[in-house]
């Protein structure tokens, strides 16, 4: 699920999110049902400066994210250089492997939940 409420956007509104959660949101709607708590961790920490400062930032400013950006550009939006991409990539990896040993991070731009009936 999207988390952080400060990250919100109007590129989350495209995304058909309807809100960010943070930590007591899913706490709160948990106890709220008849659901077993199992785990919870934050993930692609590394990306919540690059979303406050691509994203939130020049929302703030205005600058609302819309179908047209994508208009004829979508190739040139999603791309991305393969040495980017491997950053990226050795980054996730590094999240994952402190994450199976219990370091979680404390902050991300998505939140994994598993519960259980």
């Amino acid at each position: 699920m999207p988390a952080l409420k400060s990250l919100w956007s109007s590129e989350d509104e495209y995304a058909g999110h309807f809100r960010r959660y943070n930590r007591n949101d899913v706490k709160r709607i948990l106890d709220n049902t008849n659901l077993k708590f199992i785990y919870s961790s934050y993930f692609f920490s590394y990306y919540v400066p690059f979303v406050w400062l691509l994203r939130v930032l020049p929302d703030k400013l205005g600058k609302k994210y819309t179908n047209d950006v994508l208009a004829g550009k979508e190739k040139d939006y999603y791309h991305r250089s393969k040495k980017l991409n491997s950053i990226l990539n050795f980054l996730h990896w590094i999240e994952m492997k402190l994450s199976k040993i219990g370091i979680k991070p404390l902050f991300g731009t998505s939140r994994l939940i598993v519960f259980s009936t």
